[in-house]
């Protein structure tokens, strides 16, 4: 298990990158109470959170690999910094799919 606990800036020109190194990651909670925060997977917007939120935690199967730790990353679009907890369920020795979120354009 990976613990982060991040202080995500404020404007949304920075983004926080998860300290990990590259392992592969089964699951992942996360808490960030703010309006204005957005979990992201190598520039994909996979959760937009509010301060609602509570926990949100995703778990990833795996057919081809799992995703990568160290491309998960915030970004804060608000005027204040946020603080983000992570927790990361990692699987040693695992296969990294580096295509693991397909994106289609409409």
């Amino acid at each position: 298990m990976l613990a982060a606990s991040l202080q995500v800036p404020s404007g949304g020109s920075i983004v926080a990158k998860l300290p990990f190194r590259k392992v592969g990651v089964r699951r992942i909670i996360i808490t960030a109470p703010s309006d204005s925060v957005k979990l992201m997977y190598d520039g994909i917007t996979l959760v937009n959170f509010t301060r609602y939120n509570g926990f949100v935690d995703l778990k990833f199967e795996s057919y081809y690999g799992f995703p990568d730790a160290s491309k998960f990353s915030f970004v804060n679009y608000d005027t204040h910094n946020a603080n983000v907890t992570a927790l990361v369920d990692y699987v040693a020795e695992s296969n990294i799919n580096n295509d693991y979120f397909e994106v289609q354009a409409s």
